[in-house]
This record gives C-alpha cells, sequence and structure tokens, in this order.
C-alpha cells in the first residue's frame, strides 16, 4: 500500500503536502492527510422509497476530505450534524 504522502502528491499533480493538521480521529490510523474541502456530497442511500441519490452541499464552514495510511476517506471538521433527515449545514 502507498503512504498517505503519495496519495496526497497524486491527487495534487505531484505537489508535495505543506504541512498536517491535528484532528480528533476515532477510527482512522495513523497519520491523516488533507485532500482539500469538501464542497458538496453525493450518495445513494436505500430508504423507503428504494434506493434515491441524495446530495448536499455543505454551507458556511466547509469540512476537510481526509485520507490515513490504509487509503481510507474521511469528513474532518465543518460545520455540519447528522440527523434522521440527513446532513444539515
Amino acid at each position: 500500500m502507498s503512504r498517505p504522502e503519495d496519495s496526497y502528491t497524486a491527487f495534487h499533480w505531484g505537489r508535495l503536502p505543506d504541512g498536517d493538521i491535528e484532528i480528533e480521529r476515532p477510527c482512522a490510523r495513523g497519520k491523516l492527510w488533507a485532500l482539500g474541502q469538501v464542497v458538496q456530497i453525493n450518495y445513494l442511500a436505500d430508504k423507503n422509497d428504494g434506493l434515491i441519490e441524495y446530495y448536499h452541499r455543505f454551507d458556511d464552514e466547509l469540512p476537510l476530505l481526509v485520507c490515513d495510511g490504509e487509503g481510507r476517506l474521511f469528513l474532518a471538521g465543518g460545520d455540519y450534524i447528522i440527523t434522521e433527515d440527513g446532513i444539515e449545514g
């Protein structure tokens, strides 16, 4: 598996990371690398009416898309909450 630094460099057209950030990460392992801010998220969910595509455009404080050393993606930060109605904020 490649290092997170390699993923960052590939994602940013060869540019090296300029630093790292500290976040709480209960399920991520090792160092995390910020790939960029998330403006909108689209996802498929199987609700009562079957499989439906949902989208959410984030408001004020945008979350970061980060990856860990195993290549898993996470959202970090931002000003949103998850409710039974979906993503809010």
